[in-house]
């Protein structure tokens, strides 16, 4: 057998493989999580919330829901949550989410909500968001973040117990969108956000069907290569004269 790569090509190619591979398991990991979230919450993962609005500064958090680009409106609570079973928590902010927001960029005066109170409703603690890789970026002062984060929130804020502070999500929430008489509730939905399970639109067979893509992309390359320096001469699989 005889084997003569061209070191450009290779570079490339190596790099290429790595990355089809990168992507492929990257869905295939969102593939086998997806298949284990429950598509209900159970009554475990809900907190009893008792407290009142504060009157910080609203904070508007950027997201997509149902192809719509929209913003979660976090309201500053100062309060304590319960889990069930749990001891009571009450030496960390805490940030309800009041709603969708549905505008260009939030702000604040024109949009005026009537102040939550979370007494008596269950929320559910919202995990971290993640950023994009090309995302724009926070405005803390202005209260707009692209990357969902409680402590970020509490401290910009200057919030005690800035470390410790959580979102807090409604099973349920309202779309507010532009009327004219200022922004109003129009739609209420299943929220998304309580819920990891319903985070994004795609059902677990898209990620399957993702990652066999890439993996099958990384496959083709292999091929390629070995075909394109077998023409060449570079590869022989015929005993060396």
């Amino acid at each position: 057998m005889t084997f003569r790569p061209m070191p450009i090509m290779s570079v490339l190619a190596v790099l290429g493989l790595a990355i089809l591979i990168w992507l492929g398991s990257w869905q295939w990991v969102r593939y086998q999580e997806k298949l284990n979230m429950p598509e209900q919450l159970a009554e475990s993962a809900f907190v009893q919330v008792r407290g009142e609005a504060q009157g910080a500064q609203l904070q508007y958090v950027y997201t997509t829901f149902s192809g719509e680009a929209l913003w979660r409106v976090f309201q500053a609570v100062d309060g304590c949550y319960q889990g069930d079973g749990a001891d009571e928590v009450c030496d960390a902010p805490l940030f309800v989410d009041i709603g969708f927001l549905s505008t260009l960029r939030p702000e604040e005066e024109a949009f005026e909500p009537e102040a939550v109170s979370p007494n008596g409703a269950d929320y559910v603690i919202a995990s971290e968001g993640r950023g994009g890789l090309f995302g724009a970026s926070d405005e803390p002062d202005a209260g707009i973040w692209y990357k969902a984060s409680a402590p970020a929130m509490a401290s910009a804020l200057g919030l005690a117990g800035a470390e410790q502070a959580v979102l807090l999500e409604p099973e349920r929430i309202e779309i507010f969108r532009q009327s004219e008489t200022g922004f109003r509730p129009a739609t209420s939905v299943e929220n998304p956000f309580a819920n990891p399970a319903k985070v994004d639109d795609l059902p677990p067979a898209r990620h399957l069907g993702y990652a066999l893509t890439w993996f099958g992309l990384a496959m083709t390359l292999i091929g390629v290569y070995l075909a394109f320096h077998i023409s060449t001469g570079r590869l022989g699989f015929g005993r060396k004269r």
